[in-house]
């Protein structure tokens, strides 16, 4: 009888190399990131120049090089900015000289220390910067390379902080930027220093530029229709289409045709993507290699697949580069880059490994990326390919066999497109809280007709301006085909989740990897458990559970100069006002509370009230009812005013009550009442002001919340004639016209006596808004004061004994502005902290 070896088996020797070298790689890379955080973060401004503890910040006198080609942005220009000097104006800040400066200087050099007792010893001039410049005159657009001097002032400009909302500090971090500026009122226009010369840095950004300049100079003029064929002239849609497909401007691309590419799953088809890239490296390869083979010179020189090789590095490159090196290009340059040198030297690897040494790359480039969805979505896409069996062949290899038939392309794009579609689906559904139903269907059509007709002509026209007349007609179809797409399938195209938890997401995402596995169908179906906490979360696996019976929660959103209160019961949602309109047609309803609705889990609005027509409350009403059903309309409006008869998500006109006070109803054992405005001033003929404002009080489990809108003194007395001495009494108060020193008066305050009161307001916006008689007389009466710029998002649960939460404070990383400051709080600092306590607290 054999003898059975019972000892251990020994792992291969390779693998403890493996290992180790795997290990080595992960701490060099924890420590290049780390590296580069810290020389981040000692890039510093001092915080008199910033404005903390002062009434403004300091005046500066900024000598830059543009880094960047300028973003155009609603109202403006964004630029990326090289610091070369700064230093404050005369009288207008601290006058210390940095060690090596000239006596008497006060200049300071990109990237030299500071040597400031206020600052860390290692403490440094940032060297970038972005600056926002409102409306530039016609013809004085900088162009990357050029020298400018500017007048500015710093600004704490970290972005809006909702559930579902951008991480812009990180955006801003990751292009280097180590503080926002404004220019400064009062002072001297900016002025051109230096031109750019073919030495000058930047020289691919100025080639975006000029091409950029040929798109915006063949636009039609507002007004001007193009015609159908032979236009002379592309229209808005399709120069911004032009521009997201040839140079990676996606903020070029329209609103509306934004939204019908959101909601029809092809909006990375509109961004550069890696097909794009791989496709035009591809075309690159193919043309050049049919013209060497035309040459038997060449040919006797260098064999054609190997020029074909380099032309598909060189093309996927150039292409990369001309649409702003996002990272799906980057992913993809990589990737064709490792492919293209293993097959010239007749090496090959395994598929997991090319897309792990692409993702090191990328990476090691910037060690944020992966903080981006992006990130993840692109290489994302290649591994559920790679993983489900049908690896993704790179065009180089098409000529390596004979063409497949039409209909073996068509049922490898079906089976492509399915797995893509299944297995990005919880990733879409993790970083987006939403995923395409139609996207599936659309994207067949879609991609091929993207990538081989509108993005090659795209590109072809910015040499070749004929190619843009018939690049005209065909995007004007595209976009418009896509439209209604999107119209006839808002009320079912999109299936949206809440936030959930880290474990219900990881597990989704198992299952996703599960369901395209080469596995047997049956085998498959066991993913479906795993994914149900993501596609059905309930409160367990919820990030923001929804209130039990009785209970009601408050989102008072982070808005900008604007209200948008977002109150939600058991079964039912309301939301109080809609925030700003933005420039260039942005509003809050598109950019804030769509995210936020989606993020906290409401699937409706069963009543939207508008407190009266000011455009920082009704500004973003229309966006928000062609998104989201809504069952009715409550509202202190004019009787003409075209909300009324706006329909929502579902085609529908909600229901309209005009806002009365002694209106009251009840959802799920919470009780809401209107207290404003009287039945005699809501019914008059004249077009609704801040006096008119709704108010709104919401009491559940004996706490009361009281949202006030814009109204004033004369509003406030009133309300505390009129109603009972204890019925005003809240815990939370909305702080009537944002602060404003015509409202919040003492007797009102007395009668409210807050304990929290949420003021929502712009940062350092231009009416000086919360006054200061403001947040004295708030304070004096204990109240707690929260401030949108400082603390976000603000959420409140009558359910929930423990203090109210700042998102900001939630999700605060070390890049975030402000989140390494160290300074004692005082009254001063009120956009520095997010409370500012009540006297003697």
């Amino acid at each position: 009888m054999p003898r059975l070896n019972t000892r251990p088996t020994q792992p291969p020797a390779w693998t403890w190399g493996v290992s180790a070298l795997a290990l080595a790689a992960l701490a060099a890379g924890w420590g290049w990131a780390q590296w580069q955080a810290q020389d981040m973060l000692m890039q510093q401004w001092p915080a008199q120049w910033r404005g903390l503890g002062q009434a403004q910040p300091t005046v500066l006198r900024l000598t830059a090089r543009v880094m960047a080609m300028p973003d155009h942005r609603p109202g403006g220009l964004g630029l990326r900015l090289a610091v070369l000097t700064v230093q404050p104006l005369p009288g207008d800040g601290p006058t210390e000289t940095a060690r090596g400066q000239p006596p008497g200087g006060q200049a300071w050099q990109g990237g030299m220390r500071w040597h400031r007792p206020d600052l860390p010893p290692r403490a440094r001039v940032p060297e970038s910067v972005g600056l926002f410049w409102p409306a530039p005159p016609a013809g004085q657009e900088p162009l990357p390379g050029e020298v400018w001097q500017w007048v500015v002032q710093l600004d704490v400009a970290d972005g809006r902080a909702n559930p579902g909302g951008p991480d812009l500090p990180l955006l801003a971090w990751e292009r280097g930027e180590r503080g926002q500026m404004r220019l400064a009122k009062g002072h001297a226009p900016p002025t051109r220093w230096q031109a750019a010369t073919w030495r000058a840095p930047g020289w691919v950004e100025r080639w975006r530029a000029h091409l950029r300049a040929g798109v915006l100079a063949h636009a039609c003029p507002a007004g001007q229709a193009p015609a159908t064929w032979g236009a002379t002239c592309l229209s808005p849609g399709v120069a911004g289409l032009v521009r997201g497909l040839a140079l990676g401007e996606q903020g070029a691309i329209q609103p509306a045709d934004w939204d019908a590419l959101r909601l029809t799953g092809t909006a990375h088809l509109a961004a550069i993507s890696g097909l794009h890239v791989a496709m035009m490296g591809w075309l690159c390869a193919r043309v050049l290699g049919w013209l060497w083979r035309r040459s038997p010179r060449a040919m006797a020189r260098q064999p054609a697949p190997q020029v074909e090789r380099v032309a598909l590095v060189l093309g996927a490159l150039g292409y990369a580069l001309l649409s702003g090196w996002g990272v799906p290009a980057q992913r993809t340059v990589w990737m064709v880059g490792v492919v293209a040198a293993l097959q010239a030297t007749g090496h090959r690897w395994p598929w997991p490994l090319v897309c792990l040494l692409a993702a090191v790359g990328v990476v090691a480039w910037d060690p944020w990326a992966l903080m981006s969805a992006g990130f993840w979505l692109s290489f994302v896409a290649v591994a559920v390919l790679m993983w489900s069996g049908d690896e993704p062949q790179l065009a180089l290899s098409a000529q390596q066999g004979a063409w497949q038939s039409v209909r073996e392309q068509a049922r490898s794009l079906w089976r492509t497109q399915w797995v893509a579609t299944v297995g990005l689906a919880p990733l879409s559904l993790v970083f987006f809280q939403a995923t395409s139903l139609v996207g599936l269907v659309a994207n067949l059509g879609a991609i091929p007709w993207f990538s081989l007709a509108l993005t090659p002509l795209a590109l072809l026209g910015l040499a070749f301006e004929p190619a843009w007349w018939l690049l005209q007609p065909l995007g004007q179809f595209t976009l418009d085909a896509l439209a209604a797409v999107a119209d006839h399938s808002v009320g079912w195209a999109w299936w949206v989740v809440p936030e959930v938890r880290g474990w219900a997401a990881a597990l989704g995402l198992l299952g996703g990897a599960w369901c395209v596995a080469p596995v047997a169908t049956r085998t498959r179906l066991l993913a479906l458990p795993l994914c149900l906490p993501l596609l059905c979360p309930t409160s367990l696996s919820q990030r923001w559970p929804v209130p039990a019976q009785g209970e009601a929660e408050v989102w008072a959103a982070d808005v900008g100069q604007g209200t948008a209160v977002l109150v939600r019961t058991a079964r039912h949602a309301l939301l109080f006002d809609t925030g700003p309109v933005r420039f260039g047609g942005n509003d809050a309803g598109r950019d804030t509370l769509d995210g936020l609705l989606r993020a906290v889990g409401v699937s409706g609005l069963d009543e939207l009230q508008i407190s009266h027509g000011d455009g920082d409350h009704v500004g973003g009403a229309v966006s928000l009812m062609r998104r989201w059903p809504v069952a009715r309309l409550r509202a202190s409006l004019a009787p003409d005013h075209a909300l009324w008869s706006q329909a929502d998500a579902t085609g529908q006109v909600p229901a309209a009550l005009p806002c009365v006070a002694g209106q009251h109803w009840q959802w799920d054992g919470v009780q809401f009442e209107v207290l404003h405005p009287a039945q005699a001033v809501a019914s008059h003929d004249e077009r609704p002001d801040n006096a008119t404002s709704c108010v709104l009080a919401v009491r559940a489990q004996g706490r009361q919340v009281l949202l006030t809108g814009d109204i004033e003194a004369d509003q406030e007395q009133a309300l505390v004639d009129a109603m009972p001495p204890q019925a005003l009494r809240s815990e939370v108060l909305l702080v009537a016209h944002h602060g404003s020193r015509t409202s919040s008066t003492e007797p009102f305050l007395q009668a409210v006596a807050p304990t929290w009161a949420v003021v929502q307001v712009g940062q350092r916006n231009r009416y000086g808004h919360p006054h200061p008689d403001v947040l004295q007389r708030l304070q004096a009466h204990g109240a707690r004061v929260v401030t949108s710029p400082a603390c976000g998002a603000w959420r409140w649960h009558s359910g929930n004994p423990q203090p109210p939460v700042c998102f900001k404070l939630l999700r605060q990383r070390y890049w975030h502005p402000g989140a390494t400051d160290a300074l004692p709080l005082t009254k001063a600092t009120s956009h520095a902290s997010p409370i500012l306590h009540a006297r003697g607290s």
